[in-house]
């Protein structure tokens, strides 16, 4: 339904669109803002998604999927009747800084782009948290 991408480079956005074009048949509604940093360094974007689960009785709970767990006090997102509401995702394992997964392998530095490697894995994790909640991308939007 809408989302909101935070950039520390904006010269990546086509990068951004490109890998985020891959994950959505109709894009949400977004808004994409430059920032001078982010919580984790080497982080290079944060994604903020709301969605919904498509017809459900109305409830309300958190919602918790096999994802690297933040060191924030919040949840990974929460289902209020038939919206999904994820805390913004940075590309961390919150273990070791930006996760293995989501970084260009230091032998091969020209082979992969940094910034659709996170969108990626931040894309990937928003995925299993709207499996979790019953739902998927598929769902942010309705065509």
């Amino acid at each position: 339904m809408k989302a909101q991408v935070f950039l520390t480079d904006l010269n990546n956005f086509n990068a951004f669109d490109e890998v985020w074009k891959d994950y959505f048949t109709v894009p949400p509604a977004r808004t994409t803002v430059g920032m001078s940093g982010l919580l984790v360094a080497g982080g290079r974007v944060e994604i903020e998604l709301i969605g919904h689960v498509p017809d459900t009785q109305s409830k309300r709970e958190a919602i918790t999927s096999s994802n690297p767990k933040p060191l924030t006090n919040c949840s990974e997102a929460f289902q209020a009747g038939d919206l999904i509401f994820a805390a913004g995702q940075i590309a961390s394992d919150f273990t070791t800084g930006v996760a293995q997964e989501a970084r260009v392998d230091p032998a091969f530095p020209y082979y992969g782009s940094p910034i659709k490697k996170q969108i990626r894995y931040i894309l990937d994790n928003l995925k299993n948290t709207f499996t979790a909640a019953g739902s998927s991308l598929d769902h942010v939007v309705k065509a």
